[in-house]
């Protein structure tokens, strides 16, 4: 298997097949689909944020400051913006 992570730029970005592989790993984990509950057995914080709606606007971050983890999702997004589909690749 390939590294599962690329840099690009200064951020190292993990590819589609590795947080694929994880999502799968943490549904068996935790007995849930279910995104939020997940994050929330995990202690990380959701906040939606506003990002802007132009194409090139983000969907959201993740901030790791002091062990605290907090997953930033672009409020001005449809919810379905939110969603990562694996399934479709």
């Amino acid at each position: 298997m390939s590294d599962p992570y690329v840099l690009e730029g200064v951020n190292w970005i993990m590819r589609q097949e590795a947080i694929c592989q994880e999502v799968k790993r943490l549904k068996v984990k935790y007995h849930t689909e279910d995104p939020y509950e997940i994050c929330r057995m995990m202690k990380i914080r959701i906040v939606l944020w506003s990002m802007g709606t132009h194409e090139k606007s983000g969907k959201g971050a993740c901030i790791i400051d002091s062990r605290c983890t907090t997953i930033l999702l672009n409020s001005d997004l449809p919810e379905h913006g939110y969603r990562f589909d694996c399934e479709s690749g």
